[in-house]
Parts: structure tokens; C-alpha cells; sequence
């Protein structure tokens, strides 16, 4: 992904073609034709502009199958949707996710440090972003999982949100409790609903750090 220009705040962003995995069966780009949607995704007063294709996003969205199938609406009959306050970060991690299916937290890992390496250049006016809290990786990758988890909910990505729910839960396993009440305190920063099933994933995974680490609970299983 490279960005080819910025005019006015507005940076446009052009996707290299990459493998998309199609029922495991990876295809190349190419095979379903030209990007045929624009997504301008504007947060804190800096748009980008993703090309994409409605044969990707549909399928895994009702929300963008309703936005762009419904000929009613202005998205379905200009093909372009005007996106706000959706982080930057997350959502070209999801858009990358669409195309690729590949989740990474290593990646994560990249993102955050990258970010944090702008939060500690005092020329940079770095504003509210779950990358840019420098409490510490753990924690900031667990504040990242919520954001994606938030962003699956808005857009009813229920293929994406499953994965979240895994990866997770296989990273917060070996986190500490308070690391991840640290997330769940940012989930509700964010106002996620506590129905949602990461939420609840997020504090079963805390009950059982806290009650394993309780003296009784560790007698009876005898750890």
C-alpha cells in the first residue's frame, strides 16, 4: 500500500494487488476486476481514500451490502461511502484483513511501535488513539483487539469479529488481570455494550486469571 498524494489533508491510498483467499483458495486481485467502491475514511480532520471492491466488502458486511446494494441510498448509486471517526489503524488493518485473511499480531506489535515513536517526537500533536497510550505492548495490543472488536460491531463485520475473539483470547491468556481490565476499562472508554461476546470473552478470560491466582482456588486445583 502506498500513498500516492496529500492535497488539503486528504491522503489517497492505492492497494497493491494482494492474494485474496476465496473459500482457501487463494486468487489474485485481478480475477475480480477493477475496485468498483471508494471508502473515505476520515478521522480527525484527515481523509483517506480506499479503493475497493463491492464483491470483498458486501459478503462480509450487511451494513456495506446494504449501504452499496440498496440502489436507494446515494452510496449504492455513486458507489462511494464518506466514513468518520473510524481509527486509522484499525481500519486499514481490517481493510488488509478483508483482502488477505491473514491476522497478525506481530503486525500489531509494528503498528504500535511505529505510533509510539510519533508520540515521543514532541513536534507531533498525537490525539486520543488506542496505539498511542504508552502504558505497555501487552496492553496497548489488548486496547488495539477492542478498537478492532469495536469497529466489527459498527459495521456488523461478524467473519472479522470471530477472528478478534480468537486471536484475543490466545493473546490474553498469558496477560496478567489487570492488563486486561485495562481493556475492558477502554472498551467502555469507547462505549462498546457489555452484551457484546468479546466484552464477554474478555471477562471470563479476567475471572479465570483472578480466580486462579486466588489461594483457594489453586488448592482445590492443586496448583
Amino acid at each position: 500500500m502506498a500513498v500516492l498524494s496529500t492535497l488539503r489533508g486528504v491522503k489517497l491510498v492505492h492497494w497493491e494487488p494482494p492474494l485474496l483467499h476465496v473459500k482457501c483458495c487463494p486468487i489474485h486481485l485481478g480475477e475480480i476486476g477493477m475496485p468498483d467502491l471508494v471508502v473515505n475514511n476520515t478521522y480527525e480532520g484527515v481523509t483517506k481514500i480506499y479503493f475497493c471492491h463491492s464483491r470483498v466488502l458486501c459478503p462480509s458486511s450487511t451494513y456495506f451490502s446494504n449501504l452499496f446494494l440498496n440502489g436507494s441510498w446515494r452510496e449504492g448509486q455513486t458507489g462511494t461511502a464518506d466514513l468518520k471517526d473510524d481509527l486509522p489503524e484499525v481500519f486499514a488493518f481490517w481493510l488488509k484483513w478483508e483482502y488477505t485473511r491473514v491476522f497478525d499480531l506481530e503486525e500489531i506489535f509494528g503498528i504500535i511501535g511505529q505510533n509510539q515513536a510519533s508520540v515521543n517526537d514532541p513536534a507531533n500533536d498525537v490525539k486520543d488513539n488506542p496505539v498511542h497510550d504508552p502504558v505497555d505492548p501487552s496492553v496497548d495490543v489488548l486496547r488495539f483487539l477492542v478498537a478492532a472488536a469495536l469497529h466489527a460491531d459498527k459495521y456488523n463485520l461478524t467473519g472479522f469479529a470471530s477472528v478478534i475473539i480468537a486471536e484475543c483470547c490466545r493473546f490474553a491468556q498469558e496477560k496478567e488481570s489487570h492488563q486486561i481490565q485495562q481493556a475492558m476499562d477502554y472498551f467502555h472508554e469507547r462505549g462498546g455494550r457489555p452484551r457484546l461476546p468479546f466484552f464477554k470473552m474478555l471477562r471470563s478470560m479476567r475471572m479465570l486469571h483472578l480466580s486462579y491466582h486466588n489461594p483457594s482456588v489453586r488448592a482445590r486445583l492443586g496448583a
